[in-house]
């Protein structure tokens, strides 16, 4: 039983050395995992193909040195400061695949995004003088800034600036901070906007609830005119785009600039269809206004002598 016993204790002094030093290499390890997973500072996307890298990684890249400033919305310019950074354009090249014309998504680590069109990031964007005056379009470079005045860690790391040699001013709602991913996304090619022809009112003829019943002998006080609003027959108005069919297309309808509601697309008329309706009484500028989903916007207008005072 002694002899037992004393192997038993040798047997569990010849373990504890192992089960630590299983424990300190698998503790070792979740710590260089999690030490490498903390160290992505970003993350770029196209299609469904992600890349991440550290800031290590990121200073291997080209990188430009250069001067930019940002002008807010109440006017007050911040800047301009020293930027260190690697072109949108050459981290986009990420992607082999990656077409010559895309927009970008840049989103923040609190889930903020801001959109850029091909022409920002190709620095086609508005450049400001000192004092907040206009100075043209153009001339800057977009660029995701690893430093700032030399510093890696600075405030609002990594944003968005727009640099070139001039000390250029650009607006701050185009400064993504603290930024950890840029979605990349394939341009439709398309800047062809919508057509659009309106079918009702009718021009030059007397409406009633949208109805036209007869044709008027002036224009002086409009292109038409409309009693009882448009009510039993709705404005109407024939909308056509070279890529989308009437599901990708928005219209909207406004009288003086204000929004009466969104039209509808009727499958049984082929037309898009919203009424105008309660009470008023003028001569109203009615606007119809279609996007496409390229962002493609047209619109069209007609002066409408309008008087209708059955409520909604």
């Amino acid at each position: 039983m002694k002899k037992i016993l004393q192997s038993s204790i040798i047997l569990l002094l010849m373990l504890v050395p192992l089960v630590t030093a299983t424990t300190m290499t698998y503790d070792s390890i979740n710590n260089i995992e999690r030490e490498t997973l903390s160290n992505t500072v970003l993350t770029l996307t196209y299609n469904d193909e992600h890349k991440e890298y550290s800031l290590e990684d990121l200073l291997t890249f080209d990188s430009i040195t250069n001067n930019g400033g940002r002008i807010k919305s109440s006017g007050s310019v911040s800047g301009p400061y020293t930027y260190t950074g690697v072109l949108i354009s050459t981290l986009a090249q990420e992607f082999s695949s990656i077409p010559s014309e895309y927009s970008m998504v840049a989103i923040a680590d609190d889930g903020y995004t801001v959109s850029y069109t091909s022409e920002e990031i190709a620095g086609n964007t508005m450049v400001y003088d000192a004092e907040g005056n206009e100075i043209g379009i153009g001339g800057v470079s977009m660029i995701l800034a690893t430093s700032e005045d030399g510093e890696n860690d600075y405030s609002g790391a990594y944003r968005i600036v727009f640099v070139n040699d001039d000390e250029p001013i650009t607006d701050a709602g185009l400064w993504a901070k603290y930024v950890v991913e840029l979605e990349f996304i394939e341009d439709s090619g398309d800047s062809t906007p919508p057509e659009i022809t309106i079918v009702n009112p009718v021009e030059g003829y007397f409406h009633f609830s949208g109805i036209p019943l007869f044709e008027t002998s002036t224009d002086i006080i409009g292109d038409t005119m409309g009693f009882g609003g448009f009510r039993v027959r709705p404005v109407q108005a024939t909308i056509t785009d070279n890529i989308d069919g009437p599901e990708g297309i928005t219209v909207t309808l406004y009288a003086n600039d204000i929004k009466e509601r969104d039209m509808t697309y009727n499958s049984e008329t082929e037309l898009f269809e919203g009424k105008w309706i309660g009470p008023n009484l003028g001569t109203f500028t009615m606007k119809i206004v279609a996007e496409d989903s390229s962002g493609n916007v047209a619109e069209t207008s007609m002066t409408v002598w309008y008087f209708c005072f059955v409520p909604e």
